[in-house]
């Protein structure tokens, strides 16, 4: 890849359309935004965006001062590979921007648009942006190659050991992760986005009897700042979807329009209704956070949005987790001052609903923030916990704890299921 400075405002380009350089294509394109023309859009972007784009036509009101956001842009540089593909770096008032360009027909044509903070994590935008278009033409090859299959010449010997498979080791599904629970401290279910097989199976799960006396909490992938919003439908004494839709709406930028995720909640909510109010089963939700009203610029899009959510929702959950621990371990005192240290209470085993390219990482976060968190017992015997405290162990009478347990020795009030997103 060749990296070329440019240091250069938009203003300091001629006032022509040329898309000529990558350079050039980005002045052109901004001077155009500056404008308020909206008709420019397919005309000047790679094919394939520009089949996707509505047809627009007349012009937008542009304020002075997003007018002179665009035209004031100071282009830094340009990173260019295989002369065909470029990406433009420039200084915003605020942030770095993005422009992707690819070459067709000798013009430098749009190919899409992004904002970071600063430059190096431009960069860094850069190195995977690159990975990811140099990675389309083998995953279209693969995708051609998967519909061009020759037909299987005995499908009935050839599903034969899967089906000999099935008969020797299925189960009922229900039974079966139920068994689970009981065995393991944590059970990773696999779904596809909207099926609603998957969420009618987990509904079914809800209403047996064994689920809430298993499971305490139900966390969700949805936005972590909506919380109050499902307390409050969990605690309605009639049932009223609209904060759950509300959550649901938040969860992306154009909606989430989820009926199965929003029947599945009700269930929980009708279930709650025959349980006394210490059993009722809660829904937490662990991903990031979507604070809308606070997103007014690519700075706050930045914010909110340049987090690990893998690691964002390990530590939601490791932290709700454990911290429900550490109350039940106060409750108890309260209860038998003289009771010795470590986890006690009632077995609480969690549910979290993730993706499921995220499963394994967030089961290794989880197991990581809980084996960082570290208890100590003062000189009166209380507990006292340092800032980057991430668990619950059992201390030794001898003061502090001098070796952090494995994930797999803590106590069993740490059992939880997670169910995965797009097995």
């Amino acid at each position: 890849m060749m990296v070329y400075t440019v240091n250069r405002k938009v203003a300091d380009f001629p006032e022509k359309e040329d898309m000529s350089t990558p350079e050039a294509a980005y002045a052109t394109l901004n001077r155009l935004l500056a404008s308020g023309d909206e008709a420019f859009w397919q005309r000047l972007s790679a094919p394939p965006l520009a089949k996707e784009m509505p047809k627009q036509s007349g012009k937008r009101e542009i304020s002075a001062e997003a007018a002179a956001r665009f035209l004031g842009a100071e282009i830094l540089e340009v990173n260019l590979w295989r002369q065909t593909n470029a990406v433009v770096l420039a200084q915003m008032s605020r942030d770095i921007d993005l422009r992707w360009l690819c070459r067709v027909g000798g013009q430098w044509l749009n190919d899409g648009n992004d904002g970071v903070p600063n430059l190096e994590k431009a960069r860094a935008r850069v190195a995977h942006g690159r990975a990811y278009r140099d990675a389309e033409p083998p995953r279209q090859e693969a995708e051609r190659l998967r519909h061009s299959r020759p037909p299987v010449p005995d499908p009935e010997k050839h599903l034969r050991p899967f089906v000999e498979f099935l008969k020797r080791e299925a189960a009922d599904p229900q039974a079966f992760l139920f068994q689970a629970l009981a065995k393991h401290r944590v059970v990773i279910l696999g779904e596809v986005h909207n099926g609603q097989r998957y969420w009618a199976f987990n509904a079914a799960l809800v209403r047996s009897p064994r689920f809430a006396q298993l499971v305490g909490v139900i966390y969700l992938e949805l936005p972590c700042n909506d919380q109050p919003l499902m307390d409050q439908f969990l605690a309605a004494p009639k049932y009223d979807p609209a904060p759950v839709i509300d959550v649901l709406r938040d969860t992306h930028e154009f909606g989430w329009p989820d009926q199965p995720t929003l029947e599945f909640c009700q269930t929980v909510w009708e279930v709650n209704q025959s349980l006394p109010k210490a059993q009722r089963l809660r829904i937490v939700l662990a991903d990031m956070a979507r604070p809308w009203k606070e997103i007014h610029s690519r700075a706050d899009w930045a914010k909110h949005y340049n987090v690990d959510r893998d690691e964002f929702m390990g530590r939601q959950i490791a932290r709700s987790w454990l911290g429900e621990q550490l109350e039940d371990r106060r409750s108890e005192r309260r209860r038998h001052p003289a009771a010795a240290g470590g986890v006690v209470g009632p077995a609480a085993v969690r549910v979290a609903e993730i993706g499921a390219a995220q499963c394994v990482a967030l089961r290794q976060r989880v197991e990581a923030a809980v084996v960082r968190r570290q208890v100590s017992r003062g000189p009166e015997g209380h507990d006292t916990h340092s800032t980057r405290s991430r668990a619950v162990v059992r201390c030794p009478p001898s003061g502090r704890l001098q070796q952090t347990p494995k994930l797999a020795d803590l106590p069993l009030a740490g059992r939880r299921i997670i169910l995965g997103r797009e097995l």
